[in-house]
């Protein structure tokens, strides 16, 4: 009977299940990605993250892929419990950046779109641990948004991020915690 082999149904079951795991593990990766991006990379403090990521935990998504997630989330880029303040900012300067802040436990770097890779291998080769290096739309001023318009807003923004059509939504609001909290909840 030709076509009719145990291996080809097994092949076509495991390739509609892989296919739906992947499906699913995209959105999981998406949700994890805007709540560290909203309310920053820890857990702890940021119950959106905390819950996408047991959601994540309960799918059997591997752990590396949660933490990837969550550093894209947050735009981290040096660790900076791992490394020199001083000695990043000299590295970061001679590479081509224009900037470095910190931000929690990460500096975060910003230089010119053509000089990304340079910059992270530069760091790289003095032994600085990158955790992240992506391009990133930076806007020159922001506006502040509260109340109603936030909630809107968040609920927008959220909407263009889950299309398919879309790989990354960037924008210049400013929410304080207390409204992100309020509009979140």
């Amino acid at each position: 009977m030709a076509g009719h082999s145990k291996w080809k149904q097994i092949k076509r079951k495991k390739a509609v299940t892989d296919a739906r795991r992947g499906a699913l593990f995209t959105k999981l990766i998406r949700e994890i990605t805007i709540a560290a991006k909203q309310g920053g990379g820890d857990p702890a403090g940021n119950a959106r993250l905390r819950t996408a990521i047991d959601a994540a935990k309960t799918e059997n998504m591997p752990l590396d892929n949660i933490e990837r997630a969550v550093k894209k989330g947050t735009g981290e880029l040096v660790d900076a419990t791992r490394a020199d303040e001083d000695a990043v900012m000299e590295a970061a300067l001679d590479a081509g950046a224009e900037d470095m802040v910190r931000e929690g436990d990460a500096f975060l770097i910003t230089g010119p779109a053509g000089r990304l890779h340079l910059i992270s291998e530069q760091l790289k080769g003095k032994k600085i641990a990158v955790q992240a290096a992506e391009l990133a739309m930076l806007p020159k001023s922001a506006v502040r948004v509260d109340g109603r318009d936030a909630k809107q807003l968040l609920a927008l923004i959220e909407a263009l991020e889950e299309m398919d059509d879309v790989a990354k939504v960037s924008s210049n609001f400013d929410i304080d915690a207390e409204a992100l909290a309020a509009a979140t909840a």
